[in-house]
């Protein structure tokens, strides 16, 4: 029986790696990352249900799924004969049967790759219930370290400046967050993989995944290689961004961070994010009594008193007292000015 999987993950986490590793493997097939499963469970329904017409225009809107490689005419034709109308578990079932049946018909897992998939974990397990969580989790503080040097998405469509993320408390807390939403989450099972684990023993970490998704021997040997997963698989707006996932695994990539971030930002980010960082096994190296850690930790605590995190963060932004510069050993608090 042919094994459902859905790979979580935050961005800069080791996921283009991953997937590439698991490519290689003759049993496995791993998706472009994409916005699909988002995209069907965000789209206005009317009544509960969604026409193919409709649906298939806002797919076609969404730049990732637009990279698939699937024919619009054929995407329709598979939606339809589930009927002109259509809910939104029928719509998934067959976009992703679809998908892999197009790219990867003979292989034994299947991998959904999707950024966002962290905030749709219910609807998930409701969906396709017989199916498996990956989860790939790298260091916080490497995660915004790359983050704030990485180009975003728009400044690669645009050509303007723009980095994926360069403020740390917003990194920190979505990052922490995103650990949250999985660690609370039973309704499938989770495999979980540290990015440390693959660059250290890439082999041992792959065992362990592929008898999670159940791939016979035959389908654990090797077929392919990282750089075709690259030219493939990735959009080619997206190609600089991945020129090391063919290369050679190196473990020092790990602690790069600890020469990149200055000392305060550490503390910081130890603060708001130190309780993820110890459940999966990192070393804290700030201490925790400094003016930064202090301030930082105050913030989080309120964030976490007001619920959701993220959008208490929104809100706190907008009234002007969040954290707005680093400077040395201290934050330094700047109320936004009135218009």
């Amino acid at each position: 029986m042919r094994k459902l999987a859905f790979l979580l993950y935050d961005n800069r986490s080791g996921s283009t790696l991953l997937s590439a590793l698991l490519s290689e493997r003759a049993g496995v097939a791993v998706s472009h990352e994409t916005d699909l499963v988002p995209a069907v469970l965000e789209v206005p329904a009317r009544r509960g249900v969604l026409g193919v017409s409709e649906l298939v225009a806002y797919l076609y809107t969404e730049t990732r799924f637009a990279e698939l490689a699937l024919d619009r005419e054929t995407v329709a034709a598979a939606l339809r004969r589930q009927g002109e109308t259509l809910s939104r578990e029928a719509a998934l079932h067959a976009l992703v049967r679809h998908y892999f049946e197009t790219h990867a018909p003979e292989a034994e897992a299947w991998v959904v790759k999707g950024p966002r998939l962290h905030y749709h974990l219910d609807a998930l397990a409701t969906v396709f219930p017989e199916a498996t969580m990956l989860h790939l989790v790298r260091d916080g503080r490497a995660v915004f370290r790359s983050k704030r040097t990485t180009p975003s998405g728009y400044a690669l469509r645009t050509g303007e400046q723009d980095v994926m993320d360069a403020d740390l408390v917003r990194a920190a807390c979505n990052w922490q967050r995103k650990i949250d939403l999985v660690d609370a989450f039973d309704g499938l099972p989770v495999a979980t993989t540290r990015y440390e684990d693959v660059l250290t023993d890439a082999e041992a970490a792959l065992a362990g995944i592929l008898e999670t998704l159940g791939v016979s021997e035959s389908g654990r040997e090797r077929s392919g290689t990282r750089a075709a997963f690259v030219e493939h698989q990735i959009g080619h707006s997206y190609h600089d961004l991945h020129t090391n996932v063919a290369g050679d695994l190196n473990p020092a990539k790990a602690v790069q961070w600890q020469r990149d971030l200055r000392p305060a930002e550490i503390e910081a980010y130890e603060a708001l994010a130190g309780g993820a960082l110890d459940r999966y096994g990192y070393e804290r190296l700030a201490e925790a009594e400094s003016g930064v850690w202090q301030q930082a930790r105050l913030l989080g605590l309120r964030l976490r008193r007001e619920g959701r995190r993220w959008a208490a963060l929104g809100r706190a932004m907008r009234r002007g007292d969040a954290v707005r510069l680093l400077r040395g050993k201290a934050f330094e608090w700047k109320a936004r000015r009135s218009a």
